[in-house]
């Protein structure tokens, strides 16, 4: 054999072995990291809720008188201690905690707050409540729009905040609990038997709470 054959039959075993066996071939592939940032979650947080205070805002059944904010009027009230002040008909009672702290953060977050979980019960109480932001919302915090949002607020006033950024936003929150006892007017008394039975109202499990909700599409 000369050298020109020799040298065909080394470059046709070279191919050969470049296809691999069985006649496969394989695949080039390259990958490298593209950069598409960090999505942050919000936040809807309430924080260490301070002590209350009990107020006599009424000796006569009337209504107390609300502020531009929804919340009542405190000022000229009677400070008093609940466990040493019986009540007695026509006595309106309201327990105001101010400056609820709670944080938040979100693009466009949708919220309301609520108060409920009293415990016990009394004969001839009525209870009321009133939640209201205090005027020292952040720039931003509003009434959202009316329409349907999910889960159903109920009657409770939802607030819209459009962070645009991840840093967190604050507000302070007054809560008021209002409890009526009996009516004035009434000229049938209560039976002592009623009276033992129902005698107290606990607000020691009262809860105040910060829920998100959703605009119904």
């Amino acid at each position: 054999m000369n050298k020109n054959g020799k040298a065909g039959i080394a470059i046709g075993a070279g191919v050969l072995l470049l296809l691999g066996g069985g006649g496969t071939l394989a695949v080039w592939n390259a990958q490298t990291t593209v950069s598409g940032g960090t999505v942050y979650a919000g936040t809807l947080e309430i924080g260490t809720v301070p002590d209350g205070v009990w107020y006599l805002a009424s000796q006569d059944g009337t209504t107390p008188t609300t502020g531009s904010e929804g919340l009542y009027d405190t000022t000229a009230w009677t400070v008093i201690d609940p466990t040493t002040y019986a009540v007695v008909p026509g006595d309106v009672l309201v327990y105001q905690v101010e400056d609820i702290p709670l944080t938040f953060a979100g693009g466009d977050l949708f919220f309301y707050y609520s108060l409920g979980d009293f415990g016990g019960t009394a004969d001839g109480y009525t209870v009321g409540d009133v939640v209201s932001a205090t005027e020292d919302a952040p720039a931003g915090l509003t009434t959202a729009p009316a329409g349907t949002y999910a889960p159903s607020p109920g009657a409770a006033t939802v607030y819209e905040y459009q962070g645009g950024t991840t840093a967190n936003a604050t507000a302070n929150v007054t809560a008021q609990v209002a409890i009526q006892f009996g009516d004035p007017s009434d000229t049938a008394p209560d039976t002592g038997a009623n009276l033992d039975t129902y005698s107290t109202l606990s607000l020691e499990d009262a809860t105040f709470s910060v829920n998100q909700v959703v605009p119904a599409s």
